[in-house]
């Protein structure tokens, strides 16, 4: 994909990558397809902009927050600096400089990241994980967070189902295929995020192993734990319970004190919000008929 303006859509976001020079070159990988365009009309969400441009990448400086083996989060006063650079590679790629919160993002590109593309002269971003990912757990702040967790819309509402690795989210997720209503959306990373009085569901780009990312969001339904065992049931749980489980699961910057508390906060909304349980399942079609039964007790449905 090539131009000069390219935008990604991530959780109600909208990042519109913006060169002054050269066109930008952004390889759109299969989980990606559907997130990224040329035209911010076909995108829509909240702008994020993006200004790329191309110099030698001198990092700001700071104090180290983390270190990714590949890439490092750099902090000075309320700025923030993402620079990726493997062991391999005798200069940074790119730096990423931002504000947690704002809507403002500087992305410098080494001039190794200029090259020929059908004859044209662009700049390469990389503007994919970690990068993408990163950002949006600062920007969305105190409105939203990233779970590691499958979603699935069914009917009018999306169901999350957060877990650590192993769980069963992408098993889950190749059950709810065949499920009557029911469409995937993703079955390793969604966005919960406060819109409007309401929380949102949102499929991202970032996928596990059923390769399932869909650019699709709904009203969340529920929030439900993913335990195996040798029944199909759900279990509904304590306020207290739903944060000892949720937190595991969510990406905050807990090596980032400064910027931890806002995202605390979007946890705390959020599990106010949407109902919270325990669903313990085993893979087979009876785990799809203790989700119908749990979807027909909700306020407004007919029972079974």
């Amino acid at each position: 994909m090539i131009g000069n303006r390219i935008c990604t859509a991530v959780g109600g976001l909208r990042f519109e990558l913006v060169s002054d020079g050269a066109p930008i070159l952004q390889e759109v990988t299969e989980p990606y397809k559907l997130f990224a365009s040329t035209a911010p009309e076909e995108v829509g969400g909240e702008k994020i902009h993006v200004h790329v441009r191309v110099a030698d990448v001198k990092p700001r400086g700071g104090r180290e927050i983390f270190d990714g083996g590949s890439w490092r989060l750099l902090a000075q006063g309320n700025e923030r600096s993402l620079v990726f650079q493997t062991y391999l590679m005798t200069e940074p790629l790119y730096e990423a400089c931002f504000r947690p919160g704002a809507r403002d993002v500087e992305l410098v590109c080494s001039p190794s990241l200029v090259e020929d593309a059908d004859g044209i002269t662009c700049i390469r971003t990389h503007f994919s994980y970690p990068l993408d990912q990163i950002l949006t757990m600062y920007l969305l702040g105190d409105t939203g967070v990233v779970l590691h967790a499958a979603g699935v819309i069914h009917e009018d509402v999306a169901l999350t189902f957060p877990g650590i690795s192993g769980a069963g989210k992408s098993t889950l997720v190749r059950l709810a295929a065949g499920w009557a209503g029911a469409r995937p959306i993703s079955d390793d990373r969604i966005i919960l995020r406060l819109q409007n009085g309401s929380v949102m569901a949102y499929g991202t780009p970032w996928p596990g192993d059923a390769a399932v990312a869909e650019n699709r969001c709904a009203p969340a339904g529920a929030v439900l734990f993913l335990d195996k065992g040798p029944h199909n049931r759900v279990r509904s749980i304590s306020h207290r319970e739903t944060i000892a489980r949720l937190l595991p699961t969510v990406s905050l910057p807990w090596f980032d004190p400064e910027c931890l508390d806002a995202g605390l906060r979007a946890c705390d909304k959020i599990i106010r919000q949407v109902p919270a349980a325990v669903f313990t399942f085993r893979p087979d079609e009876g785990a799809l008929d203790a989700l119908d039964a749990f979807l027909a007790q909700r306020p407004g449905r007919p029972s079974v």
